[in-house]
Parts: C-alpha cells; structure tokens; sequence
C-alpha cells in the first residue's frame, strides 16, 4: 500500500509556525550578537544557534558589514554556507581565535 506524504493543512501550519519562530529566534541571536548584549562566543557554543549559518553569524559581529564579512570568511577559508553545527574542530578554532583577537 503506498504511503501517503501529503500533509493535512493542520500539519502545514504547524511546520510553517515552527519555521517561523525558529527565524525569529535566529534573528534575535543576530540582533543580540550586533548590540553586543551577548557574547559572541557564547552564541557559538548555544544549541540554538547551531542552525545559524556562518555568513549571519559574521554579519552579526558589532562594526562588521557585508565586504568586512567577506573578507573575514576568505581569511578563515571555510564555506559561507556553512551552519555553526556543522564546523569542524578545525574550522571551529579558527572562528575562536577570530573572535579571541577582535575582544583585544
């Protein structure tokens, strides 16, 4: 018997409300991180955070804009694309050593 993959439109609303709020939940770790009210690092090891792609996480540092990012991401070598989850250990201390150098 095949299975049926549709959803019902409940189920629509309720994947598209948790979309919604894991967005919103995003953009207030971005907001947070630009008016400094939490640590960059912090955010960095937060399991919340962990779906936030490494582009925004950048973007989010307070006096970074778009070609600072840019030029931040091609110093580290690693994929704009990527998700803070994703990193490798590698990767990872590189951003922390960016983040260790910007505090001083």
């Amino acid at each position: 018997m095949p299975i049926n993959h549709e959803l019902t439109e409940d189920e629509r609303k309720l994947v598209l409300k948790k979309a919604t709020e894991a967005r919103k939940a995003l953009a207030e770790i971005r907001r947070k991180m630009k008016w400094m009210e939490v640590e960059p690092l912090e955010v960095l090891d937060a399991p919340e955070a962990q779906r936030m792609r490494l582009r925004n996480f950048i973007a989010s540092l307070p006096g970074v804009g778009k070609t600072k990012t840019e030029q931040i991401l091609e110093e580290l070598g690693i994929d704009e694309k990527r998700r803070l989850g994703s990193l490798g250990c590698r990767q990872r201390d590189k951003i922390v050593k960016l983040l260790n150098e910007r505090k001083k």
